[in-house]
């Protein structure tokens, strides 16, 4: 039996992503920058919402298994918490704007929130060797991804010491 596949041209996909990542330069020039932010985080609150809901159930029955679970289960939480801790701060960031930015929400414990959540599904991203089709991530990119992201935590870690 032949299993469905998921294909798109490539052609077709270049032209979805620039169609995206053109139309926020036009939003602004059409919109402002205000609207074009406040709309910009709308529609990622509603793509990321949905991200949520379709990948809640993958992401229950994963964590609902037994000790071992593979690599596309963990890639599933990956996915599911890094798009939760998305829609929060979109969430987040449209109450902020609509109560006119209270500088106080800038350093509170709850508004952060949204930074643990994305963390971990990066780590669950970065922790599930080809996931995908047996080679997704490769296991050699998994580790450069790794070093990478040491590098970049010694790195801020010793601007933010500094600045202090």
């Amino acid at each position: 039996m032949d299993m469905p596949t998921n294909e798109l041209r490539r052609r077709t996909l270049l032209f979805l992503l620039l169609a995206v990542m053109l139309s926020y330069p036009a939003a602004i020039i059409v919109l402002g920058s205000r609207i074009a932010i406040e709309t910009g985080n709308v529609i990622v609150l509603s793509v990321a919402s949905g991200i949520v809901v379709a990948y809640a159930p993958v992401a229950w029955q994963a964590i609902r298994k037994g000790r071992l679970i593979d690599g596309a289960d963990i890639l599933s939480i990956g996915i599911f918490t890094a798009w939760c801790g998305v829609a929060y701060a979109r969430l987040g960031s449209i109450i902020w704007r609509m109560l006119d930015k209270p500088v106080s929400w800038l350093d509170s414990g709850w508004w952060g929130f949204h930074i643990a959540m994305t963390c971990m599904g990066a780590l669950c991203h970065l922790v599930a060797p080809e996931a995908v089709s047996g080679r997704v991530p490769t296991r050699e990119w998994i580790r450069i991804g790794l070093m990478v992201a040491a590098g970049v935590f010694c790195g801020a870690i010793l601007v933010i010491v500094n600045l202090d």
